[in-house]
C-alpha cells in the first residue's frame, strides 16, 4: 500500500486470548483505540473479544469472516501477537 493511501473502516474487533496473570495486551490495546474511534467521525465501533478456549477463538473468527462475507464493505485485517 502507499504510503499515501488512505484506509477506511468502520470497526474494529481486538481478540484477546490470555491466561490470567498474564499482561492484558488487548485490553490495554482497547482502552488506547476505543475513544480514537467513538470520536471518529463517522464513529468506528471497537469490540473487545475475550476467548479463552481455541474452540471460542475459532468461534469469534468464523463470526468475523461471516461478516466479512455478508457485509460489502467488511474486509479484514489483522495481525496475531502470538499464536499457540
Amino acid at each position: 500500500m502507499p504510503p499515501n493511501a488512505i484506509l477506511r473502516f468502520d470497526s474494529i474487533q481486538i481478540i484477546q486470548s490470555l491466561p490470567p496473570g498474564e499482561l492484558q495486551t488487548g485490553r490495554t490495546l482497547f482502552e488506547e483505540v476505543e475513544p480514537i474511534a467513538i470520536n471518529s467521525r463517522p464513529s468506528v465501533t471497537c469490540r473487545l473479544n475475550q476467548v479463552q478456549t481455541r474452540t471460542d477463538l475459532l468461534q469469534r473468527l468464523e463470526s468475523i469472516a461471516a461478516d466479512a462475507r455478508t457485509i460489502p464493505s467488511a474486509g479484514v485485517v489483522g495481525k496475531a501477537a502470538r499464536l499457540r
